[in-house]
């Protein structure tokens, strides 16, 4: 006789199965790391932290959202894109791409740190009661917190940087566009997390004892 032992495969699968308590937790993680990395690039705003770097001749340029700060033989100086200044010092061109690719940047990355703050509470209501919040209105706001992610790095990438780049081909992406790419990495992950964790099922479900053994012969 063959015994087919369903106990044993029940518990299996239940031991693999993702637990929405682990999962809801490793979210809130994810979602404070992704929070982190956004302050530090919001930080760019003000070329605290650069999104495009250039160290030249002993000179350090750093190019944030709004502003580029130049400090070399121990004198710093701080040229905003919106300024007269910045199309005396460099061509308008570069002036305006930073301007406005800068400033699109920015303001997505307020949205998103609005929608992450929005979603984290909601992740948390929803770990301390499952039918609290529903999880589509938590997949739609982390869809917007992604799109708001992708358009910040892309504008950037593709409006400033490329323009310094094509004049000098010693500036490259900095700190602060590598956090916000990072952020907009990390957010498919919770959204994996969340979309596979059903509404229906509960730690409870995932413990109930399985069905009786059946005998084959």
């Amino acid at each position: 006789k063959i015994r087919v032992t369903t106990k044993k495969r029940k518990h299996k699968q239940a031991t693999m199965a993702l637990q929405p308590s682990v999962a809801h937790a490793v979210s809130i993680v994810i979602l404070v790391v992704t929070l982190i990395f956004l302050f530090g690039a919001i930080a760019g705003a003000e070329g605290e932290v650069a999104w495009s770097a250039r160290n030249k001749n002993g000179v350090e340029t750093s190019y944030g959202l709004t502003v580029a700060r130049t400090n070399g033989n121990g004198i710093e100086t701080e040229t905003r894109y919106s300024s007269d200044d910045c199309e005396r010092s460099s061509s308008d061109d570069i002036c305006r791409a930073c301007r406005d690719s800068g400033g699109a940047a920015l303001s997505f990355l307020v949205f998103a740190l609005l929608g992450n703050v929005a979603v984290t509470v909601l992740v948390v209501l929803k770990l301390r009661a499952p039918d609290a919040v529903p999880k589509l209105l938590i997949l739609a706001i982390l869809g917007g917190v992604w799109f708001c992610f992708f358009i910040s790095w892309v504008s950037w990438a593709g409006g400033c940087q490329k323009e310094l780049h094509d004049n000098d081909s010693d500036v490259t992406l900095g700190a602060g566009w590598a956090l916000t790419f990072m952020c907009f990495i990390l957010i498919p992950i919770v959204i994996f997390i969340e979309g596979v964790v059903s509404d229906d099922n509960s730690d409870e479900e995932m413990q109930a004892p399985p069905p009786a053994d059946k005998a084959d012969a």
